[in-house]
């Protein structure tokens, strides 16, 4: 059973969620980089600096960022957990997610989760994002922004099993220099359903799958469907370190760089010594090279998680940009 005051502040935290929910900007274009102008790719990676780190996190997904990376991860959860998520980066892409994760629901091996992401992209010295006419005359700046509400479930059945499944909204914006801008446009959809598993083995070998944005269509444009499978191992010999390794398929077919490989091969270590955590991950595939680190400090119920992108490696890539990525939990 839970009292009066835990129920208390799990309606207040509901409340804040709508509300910060209600207030979001609407917001996305199309991505028409993909055969079939998928929509709304760039929410799609993992939420939580330390997803970032590690990459392979299928299979260790839990709390807040497994309701938008493998909804499985919230089975069994007994505490409310608020999380917040920012991402840095020199071409003004700005990337925040807020999420809350309320332990108890449905029993006590239940768990309901809520998230916000939201990217936008403005004028940047680095990259410039205006409006130019056929005569290459600029008449102003441009923006654009995308929004994604996910609402989630996990059950744990056992130790050793729990399953999960969310569902979302996505919202999309173009802006042009003023409203009479023939361009300007926005749209809105089904953001798809997500499905995972989570598992344990001889209390050493976790396992997880997760097929994301399932039947997800954002305007006249199709979110892309994702499927994951992964392992992660701990040592008890070693105590403290963990790998993790993740296939992630793609089911689409990219067009840019001649057709870009849709299938990446992830791999993550992670070592503790309390109450620090050190991390190293990489996302590779035949046309990419991507590596990432990172640190994580947790200080009683507070969880403050830091990732910085060493390289970014591609024949289609912008540059090789340096991202930070913060995030910070708390749970009681």
């Amino acid at each position: 059973m839970i009292d009066g005051r835990k129920w208390t502040k799990l309606a207040a935290f509901a409340l804040a969620t709508s509300a910060l929910i209600g207030y979001a900007a609407v917001a996305t274009a199309e991505d028409e980089t993909l055969g079939t102008r998928h929509g709304a790719s760039w929410l799609f990676p993992g939420q939580g600096a330390r997803a970032i780190a590690l990459q392979a996190f299928s299979p260790l997904a839990a709390g807040v960022p497994a309701i938008t990376t493998n909804p499985a991860g919230l089975g069994g959860s007994t505490d409310t957990e608020l999380a917040i998520f920012t991402q840095d980066s020199p071409l003004d892409i700005r990337r925040n997610a807020f999420g809350v994760a309320l332990g108890y629901v449905g029993g006590e091996n239940g768990s309901l989760g809520i998230s916000w992401r939201n990217v936008s992209v403005g004028d940047s010295d680095d990259a410039p994002f205006e409006l130019t006419d056929l005569q290459g005359n600029t008449h102003g700046s441009l923006g654009y922004a995308s929004n994604a509400v996910d609402l989630a479930y996990g059950h744990k059945v056992s130790d050793e099993f729990q399953f999960g499944l969310a569902v979302g909204m996505l919202f999309d914006k173009f802006d042009g220099v003023d409203e009479d801008y023939p361009d300007d446009a926005s749209a809105s959809g089904f953001g798809g359903v997500t499905l995972g598993v989570q598992g344990l083995i001889a209390d050493t070998l976790h396992y997880g799958l997760s097929a994301r944005n399932l039947g997800g269509k954002l305007g006249e444009g199709e979110t892309e469907p994702i499927i994951s499978a992964g392992v992660a191992v701990t040592y008890p010999s070693y105590d403290g370190v963990l790998m993790a390794a993740e296939i992630e398929q793609m089911l689409v077919n990219l067009i840019n760089a001649g057709g870009e490989s849709t299938r990446l091969v992830k791999f993550g270590v992670e070592y503790s010594i309390n109450p620090v955590c050190l991390r190293l991950g990489t996302s590779q595939s035949s046309d990419r090279s991507a590596w990432y680190t990172g640190i994580g400090v947790n200080f009683g119920s507070l969880a403050l998680d830091y990732a910085y992108q060493l390289s970014n490696q591609a024949a289609s890539s912008l540059a090789e940009v340096p991202r930070h990525f913060v995030s910070i939990g708390y749970q009681y």
